[in-house]
């Protein structure tokens, strides 16, 4: 999208998501899908989804200009994807959104994947997966000017101009009954938006970057269940904002335990928890912060088409905005249903929430979701989905931070 001011000030947009330029990526995949040199038999994978939806609150504000804009929303997502016999696997699947009432919020996101794995003859295992996302959107941000939540900026922010990156290597060695697992972890953002200084409620992103690297030592202590210690060192990049001094880069150490295994024929669990030691550079909020981190799940099997599943996730992070660091909670609760081999239904509430280091302010989401899905022959597969969100300001601190948001959504996917 072209975004210019005229002579009045006023901004006027050009949209990218034109029928030219739709029927350019549309061609340009489907061509990729059919090049003789990556059509390797059965290893070539094609699928195309259209969805369509109604989003009654495309910004997540209820107070100021921008409040409760509603948009009907069409995405296209053609896919193709290639996996070769030595374990290698390559795919691209932009997809295409369109705001029919909001044509400023167009969006374009392509997305490569490659994963690669293998094992040798010693028995040591590896894997390296890597996903990039280059989002073609627009290269402004909005102004809410009667503030906004921290999730209502994180949902406008991912549909702007950027670079995503989240890569992960692990390789595991057998010794014995123990096995020593090295890895390294990276989530990065690139930012393309313009930055304004100075102009109030206008989002001026930074880039961020989180790389992390360790290692642990799993044991089997029954047939059902494995420990594990482990050691990780990181560094979080925290990107200056406009002409501020300060940042909140740090670097980290964390000790992990994890458990994880059977405790019945219908109750498995995975978790990992421990210290998280953050020393950072400046900025608001104490240098020195030792918090918990938390990545847990636990999936309860009712009967052959019912299960439980439950979610648990915590970590420290920085603000996409600058300047700020947070302790970012995730919680989820989810039902399955199996109505028959055709016909599921999955039911998820859920709860995430930031709180700010060095400042009163604790923003929470929550959640509820439907979504039905019908398997209507061997390629089609069409799904329905309503979500409701409800943004809270907990501490109560500042104005603009409640929103109420309903989207629904209508997809079919087609795979070949």
């Amino acid at each position: 999208m072209r975004i210019k001011k005229t002579g009045n000030s006023k901004i006027e947009t050009t949209s990218f998501f034109t029928k030219k330029n739709s029927i350019k990526c549309l061609a340009a995949t489907l061509c990729l899908s059919f090049t003789p040199g990556l059509a390797l038999g059965s290893g070539l994978k094609v699928q195309f989804s259209l969805a369509q939806g109604f989003d009654d609150n495309v910004y997540r504000v209820n107070e100021g200009t921008l409040a409760r804009k509603s948009s009907f929303v069409t995405e296209l997502q053609p896919s193709v994807e290639w996996t070769g016999s030595s374990g290698l696997s390559l795919k691209y699947n932009p997809q295409i959104t369109r705001f029919h009432s909001e044509s400023t919020e167009d969006v374009i996101r392509h997305n490569f994947g490659f994963q690669n794995s293998g094992e040798l003859e010693s028995g040591v295992q590896w894997r390296l997966s890597s996903k990039s996302i280059r989002v073609q959107g627009p290269s402004e941000a909005v102004i809410f000017e009667q503030g906004r939540n921290a999730f209502s900026t994180g949902a406008v922010r991912e549909r702007r101009s950027q670079w995503q990156n989240r890569s992960y290597a692990v390789v595991h060695i057998p010794v014995g009954n123990i096995e020593i697992i090295p890895d390294a972890n990276l989530l990065y953002y690139d930012l393309d938006t313009v930055r304004k200084p100075g102009v109030a409620g206008y989002d001026n992103y930074v880039n961020r970057y989180d790389l992390r690297a360790g290692l642990r030592l799993e044991k089997p202590i029954h047939a059902e269940h494995r420990v594990g210690f482990g050691a990780y060192t990181g560094y979080q990049h925290h990107g200056r904002q406009g002409d501020r001094a300060t940042s909140r880069s740090n670097h980290y150490q964390r000790l992990l335990i994890s458990w994880r295994g059977n405790a019945s024929e219908q109750l498995s669990f995975n978790l990992s928890a421990g210290p998280s030691f953050h020393s950072y550079n400046d900025g608001p909020g104490p240098l020195n912060i030792t918090q918990w981190y938390v990545d847990a799940s636990a999936t309860y099997r009712l009967d052959a088409k019912n299960q439980i599943g439950f979610r648990w996730n915590q970590f420290n992070w920085v603000a996409s905005t600058g300047n700020l660091s947070n302790h970012l909670k995730t919680y989820s609760i989810n039902y399955s249903h199996s109505m028959n081999a055709d016909w599921s239904l999955r039911l998820e509430a859920l709860a995430r929430g930031l709180n700010y280091h060095g400042t009163p302010v604790k923003d929470w989401v929550y959640s509820t979701i439907v979504q039905v899905d019908y398997q209507a022959s061997e390629s089609l597969r069409l799904s329905f989905n309503i979500e409701h969100n409800q943004g809270c300001d907990e501490a109560q601190s500042r104005p603009g931070r409640e929103f109420h948001r309903t989207w629904v959504n209508a997809k079919g996917s087609w795979t070949w």
